[in-house]
């Protein structure tokens, strides 16, 4: 499986510049059904439910997804494999 983790000009363009590192750490855990959350929080500074439907939205893309097998894309399109907690507000 190569891991093509680097921004295209367009995904610079679009605020996209981390998603296809998002797409790599996914199919690097998809084995074990779903990234850690630390993980995604100390990679992106972001919570799991930011970091799936980033990574979800990413996948719809055809021409930016054309390298990853059908049947993968699939499967990561399903992760994470267990409940996700909210996200919790900051401010109380």
């Amino acid at each position: 499986m190569a891991d093509n983790c680097l921004p295209t000009t367009a995904d610079r363009r679009r605020g996209r510049a981390t998603d296809p590192l998002i797409v790599t750490v996914a199919r690097r855990w998809a084995p074990f059904g779903a990234v850690p959350g630390d993980e995604i929080l100390v990679t992106f500074g972001i919570g799991e439910q930011v970091f799936y439907e980033r990574l979800r939205s990413y996948l719809k893309d055809d021409s930016a997804t054309a390298h990853i097998p059908a049947d993968e894309r699939k499967i990561l399109q399903r992760l994470p494999l267990r409940p996700v907690p909210p996200r919790r507000s900051l401010r109380r």
